[in-house]
């Protein structure tokens, strides 16, 4: 059985037993950090980006989040903000 990701739970995916096996996300997002920007980094579509395992949880955690607080106001638990993940050090 194929493992789940992100991806997979947004798409309806489920775990079929308890001790299915769920795949590490860098397992298939290898590179670490973002995906390079600016004007001299390279133009990358969609797909090279998610070889970066920030620019994966970026696009699925938050699209999944943003759509899981918009379906249970006015809990809206599910982290969104940068702050929400990336708390500022002190």
């Amino acid at each position: 059985m194929p493992a789940l990701c992100g991806r997979d739970l947004r798409q309806g995916g489920r775990r079929e037993k308890a001790d299915s096996k769920v795949q590490k996300c860098i397992e298939c997002h290898k590179q670490c950090g973002e995906a390079p920007k600016g004007k001299d980094a390279p133009k990358l579509d969609k797909k090279a980006k998610m070889a970066w395992i920030a620019e994966a949880f970026h696009e699925n955690c938050l699209s999944c989040h943003r759509e899981f607080n918009k379906d249970f106001k006015p809990e809206k638990k599910a982290p969104v903000t940068c702050n929400d993940c990336h708390p500022k050090q002190k």
